[in-house]
């Protein structure tokens, strides 16, 4: 019995010691690699730089309510919101170079930017733009991988390195591609934009798919709906005699005449329309006249 009590407690002890160097073991490989993991993966969060290009940028900071009249220069960090007012635009520099311009009445957020603490491994930007109208010129890479992600009420969009034109409403958000390509998702559904390409996305719904960035600014302008969308007007009249318009077809398209009867005197007979619309972001404006 005494003998077989001295082998049960040999047993015991060499299990403890057993066990012990399996974690001392464990403990040795393990711990290197813990710090090696949060070295390579620890993230911080990075500033943006905000610039008025003209008018008044207003801040709203994390955690507040109240909106302040910011400076002409300032930094943002996650959580700030800023809104340009209708005559005002500014630009934001982003911790990877990136920049966007804001036009009037426009608001986002910069609702995420980080980058790897001790290592050029990643770079994550999340931006909320709730409103208005941004051109977003995203940067070279800098580090091995990059998450860059804008939220807005009805879409989520991804961007790679390129240049893109994002407008937002309360019924819908436009983006089109300039350089670049751009994953677009509304609803549970992504469509890719490549270069010269757009897309709508309305409020609960899917994107509506691929179409060409160029945008007809002129409503009927080849007057399949009559003069809907167009206003007719006379001047310069030197006997009262005002000019007819009429649509016609001729040669398979719709046609506007103008036309002055029993006068020789001179008159202006015209149609025009209001545009009202700021084209300081287009490469190009063309007048085709077929």
């Amino acid at each position: 019995m005494e003998n077989a009590a001295v082998r049960k407690r040999e047993r015991l002890a060499w299990t403890v010691v057993w066990a012990a160097f399996a974690l001392f073991i464990i403990t040795l490989v393990s711990v290197p690699l813990a710090v090696r993991w949060y070295i390579s993966t620890a993230q911080a969060d990075r500033p943006a730089r905000v610039e008025a290009i003209r008018g008044t940028i207003l801040l709203k900071p994390a955690g507040s309510r109240q909106e302040l009249s910011a400076p002409g220069r300032f930094e943002i960090t996650p959580g700030d919101q800023i809104r340009t007012t209708a005559d005002s635009q500014a630009l934001v520099t982003l911790v990877d170079g990136s920049t966007v311009r804001l036009w009037g009445d426009t608001t986002i957020r910069l609702a995420h930017s980080s980058t790897t603490r001790y290592n050029a491994n990643r770079t994550d930007i999340v931006l909320e733009q709730r409103s208005g109208r941004a051109r977003v010129e995203v940067a070279l890479v800098n580090t091995l991988a990059r998450s860059f992600r804008i939220t807005t009420p009805q879409s989520t969009i991804w961007l790679r390195e390129g240049s893109y034109g994002i407008q937002v409403s309360d019924a819908e958000t436009a983006v089109s591609v300039r350089l670049g390509s751009a994953s677009v998702s509304g609803q549970e559904k992504t469509i890719e934009l490549l270069r010269g390409e757009r897309t709508l996305v309305r409020t609960n719904d899917v994107p509506i798919g691929q179409m060409p960035a160029s945008v007809d600014f002129i409503v009927n302008g080849d007057f399949a709906q009559a003069l809907n969308g167009w206003q007719a007007a006379n001047r310069n009249l030197e006997d009262g005699i005002a000019g007819d318009i009429s649509i016609v077809q001729q040669d398979g398209r719709h046609i506007a005449r103008f036309l002055r009867r029993a006068t020789t005197k001179h008159g202006e007979t015209f149609i025009h329309q209001a545009l009202d619309r700021d084209v300081t972001d287009l490469q190009s404006l063309r007048l085709n006249l077929p």
